[in-house]
């Protein structure tokens, strides 16, 4: 399954987007099941204990607006 550069393993699973600005790393934790970011791009800020995997997400879009990038790059990059 694939949208907008990210490929998840399963609706529920570890996404991945190999884009070095906007891409990164979204999975969850096997023992609490809590959600975490690694974004690929350094200047983005990685971030752990989020309920879901949609949250995990949206932190991550908050940080890809912080880069200040073009338009049409700045958009949702959540699958929908």
């Amino acid at each position: 399954m694939t949208n907008d550069g990210w490929m998840h393993l399963s609706k529920d699973g570890m996404a991945t987007n190999p884009d070095p600005i906007t891409g990164g790393i979204i999975d969850s934790e096997i023992v609490s099941g809590k959600w975490f970011v690694i974004p690929n791009n350094n200047d983005l800020l990685p971030g752990d204990g989020f309920a879901s995997k949609d949250d995990a997400f949206a932190f991550l879009n908050d940080q890809i607006a912080k880069l200040n990038l073009e338009p049409e790059m700045a958009e949702e990059f959540r699958p929908r």
